[in-house]
This record gives structure tokens, C-alpha cells and sequence, in this order.
């Protein structure tokens, strides 16, 4: 996708798996955001067909892919479930702050596999 941008992220991903994203605004405030794969193309936060971190954010602190069997635990973040112009979900941390890992490790936590 978007071959004629710099590599960004590179993954083994199916269509049913969804790329999520954690963002930080100009606060520093950490949101999640995603998109399905089979989604890339077309998805998008402000009307017009550009890359998914492309958007009012300060910058992108983390990429992963979710699971097509995780996707109801993180659903929420989906770009179809947003509202216009959100960026996404809250994290309700700041980036510099000691909760962070935390935080980010629980979203990728939610981004495995499903197990049985």
C-alpha cells in the first residue's frame, strides 16, 4: 500500500487482522486507533484517502497487528467505530509518565491471538 511513501511498518498480517496504531497528541496524551487490513486503502480520519497516521497527532509511539480473533477485544479503536475527526480511544496516560508501559503492554496484550 502507498508504495510511494517510506516504509513504515511491515508485517505478516490477513485481511481479517487489523492494524493498531497508539498515537500521542499535542499533550502527550496516548489514544488507539485501527483499522482492519482489508481496510487500509480506504480508511481513513479526516476525509481523504491518506495514510492511517496520517492525522491530527503529534506522532505514532507504537504499531502492532491484532489477531482476526482478538478483534472484539479491541474493537472499540476501529475506524468504523469512531466518530468524525476522532483520533480514538483513550489510553488515559500521558507518554512520559510511569503508567505507560503498563499501558502499552496491556493494548498489545489485547492485539494476540485468542486462545482456546
Amino acid at each position: 500500500y502507498h508504495t510511494d511513501d517510506k516504509l513504515m511498518f511491515a508485517a505478516l498480517a490477513s485481511k481479517d487482522d487489523a492494524l493498531i496504531c497508539i498515537v500521542a497528541d499535542s499533550g502527550n496524551s496516548l489514544w488507539r486507533r485501527g483499522v482492519m487490513v482489508a481496510q487500509i486503502e480506504t480508511a481513513h480520519l479526516n476525509g481523504s484517502p491518506r495514510r492511517i497516521h496520517d492525522a491530527v497527532t503529534d506522532h505514532t509511539v507504537l504499531w502492532e497487528i491484532a489477531d482476526s480473533s482478538a478483534i472484539p477485544a479491541i474493537s472499540d479503536c476501529l475506524h468504523e467505530n469512531l466518530a468524525a475527526r476522532r483520533i480514538g480511544v483513550t489510553l488515559r496516560v500521558k507518554e512520559n509518565t510511569p503508567a505507560t508501559a503498563d499501558k502499552l503492554s496491556e493494548t498489545v496484550n489485547k492485539c494476540k491471538p485468542a486462545t482456546i
